[in-house]
């Protein structure tokens, strides 16, 4: 009798945190509805260096309550900064550290997200060639990941810059 209770109450606890979870992603990007919040005001001072310590604190915020999705997006916030100052040198060793993170996430296509922006900078500058090299990274990551978005993305990131250097032909291929 009172195992029985002892496990409807058990049963009951973790009803409760399920849905106490659950209820806290009311989000676009399934996160935590505070780290939602906060990666928001993130995004709006993303061209700031203020962004670089508010990525910090997101992703810190987020380990504390298990939030990995909330976690690898604040390397996009500090990938944005570093795109739009045109700083490639610190994109790039960010892009090695949201590799090593991210890579033991289920949450894949993050890295993604800031290796499209190291691949627009090159575009950006017209080094087509180095644009090229990383695509090729790019996509032989997103196989080694099985990462569907990946492999979409570096098709499409490959017809984009063939288009920019006037390859019609290539960029259709």
């Amino acid at each position: 009798m009172i195992i029985s209770r002892i496990k409807y109450i058990l049963s009951l606890l973790i009803l409760c945190s399920m849905a106490a979870i659950a209820s806290a992603q009311n989000n676009a990007l399934k996160i935590n509805d505070r780290m939602f919040e906060y990666y928001n005001k993130c995004q709006r001072v993303s061209k700031q260096p203020i962004a670089l310590k508010m990525a910090d604190t997101l992703f810190n915020e987020a380990g504390k309550i298990h939030d990995t999705k909330a976690q690898c997006l604040s390397f996009f916030i500090k990938g944005s900064y570093y795109f739009n100052s045109k700083d490639i040198d610190d994109l790039r060793d960010l892009l090695g550290e949201t590799i090593k993170f991210v890579k033991k996430t289920e949450y894949p296509q993050y890295i993604f997200s800031v290796w499209n922006q190291v691949i627009n900078h090159y575009a950006n500058e017209g080094n087509y060639t180095e644009a090229l090299k990383q695509i090729d990274g790019y996509q032989k990551m997103a196989n080694e990941l099985n990462s569907v978005y990946g492999i979409g993305n570096a098709y499409s990131k490959y017809g984009d810059i063939y288009n920019l250097m006037g390859n019609d032909q290539a960029s259709i291929q």
